[in-house]
């Protein structure tokens, strides 16, 4: 049976603000860093890559873009590029899909 294919960047994550061009890489450490935080509910996370390094913050929000909602996060980051500030959040679908995902892995 084939696996089905990997969620869209789009249905897990929305960028609001990035001061430089991010990865996929980057993209997805971001969505698991974040997604952490907003099951535990901590603060802040590291994101440590070859290419980034840096804290994800919480910002304990709720956003509404159009249709599209979550919870509100905030890198800051070291690229190889220099310092990069992002502003994002998790969709609620997004959100949902790693909820499943994380019980068909347990």
């Amino acid at each position: 049976m084939d696996q089905a294919p990997p969620p869209l960047p789009g249905t897990l994550i929305s960028i609001l603000q990035s001061q430089r061009p991010l990865t996929q890489e980057l993209v997805a450490s971001l969505v698991e860093v974040a997604f952490a935080l907003y099951q535990t509910g901590q603060a802040f996370g590291v994101v440590d890559g070859p290419h980034a390094q840096g804290k994800v913050f919480n910002k304990n929000k709720e956003v509404l873009l159009g249709a599209l909602g979550g919870p509100l996060f905030e890198a800051r980051l070291q690229l190889l590029e220099g310092q990069s500030t992002v502003l994002f959040f998790l969709t609620r679908s997004g959100c949902a899909f790693l909820k499943e995902r994380e019980k068909t892995l347990a």
